[in-house]
């Protein structure tokens, strides 16, 4: 295989597809212990796809408040992000599209007054915090696990 071939099945596990290119470490602040605690928020920054991994680790977390109050549209997280904070992307008014597969733990407060957010698929949940999805006045769908009987 050649590195371009392997780039593109790396693309194809995380985001679903070879031709979804992750957003540049730079929008990032990253703890380099897996753990995304900020986003450079700035114009052009709209469409965010989180990076399976910055400097070689992988990321695994998404922090509380780490892209509240940017003007996000979208976001894609690999599947390697499994806990995603409170209030983590609280206030993100025009967010209108977040999928986070393997997404195991979802914060209090995460997507509170993401007013533009209809959907969010979250198969792999299997914690929700208090007021997940609060005031997002536009949600009409929250896809979770089938419970095992």
């Amino acid at each position: 295989l050649t590195a371009e071939q392997d780039l593109a099945a790396l693309r194809a596990y995380h985001y679903g597809s070879p031709d979804i290119v992750e957003s540049p470490a730079e929008w990032f602040v990253f703890d380099g212990a897996g753990t995304i605690t900020a986003f450079n928020w700035a114009a052009g920054r709209e469409n965010v796809v989180i990076p399976w991994a910055i400097g070689g680790v992988p990321v695994t977390v998404i922090r509380g408040g780490a892209f509240q109050r940017s003007g996000i549209v979208s976001v894609i997280a690999p599947q390697t992000v499994t806990t995603v904070g409170n209030s983590a992307f609280q206030d993100c008014s025009a967010l209108t599209s977040v999928t986070i597969p393997q997404a195991t733990s979802i914060g209090s407060g995460a997507f509170g007054n993401c007013y533009s957010l209809a959907s969010v698929p979250l198969p792999k949940a299997t914690s929700i915090g208090d007021y997940a999805f609060y005031t997002c006045t536009t949600l009409t769908a929250v896809s979770l696990p089938r419970l095992q009987r």
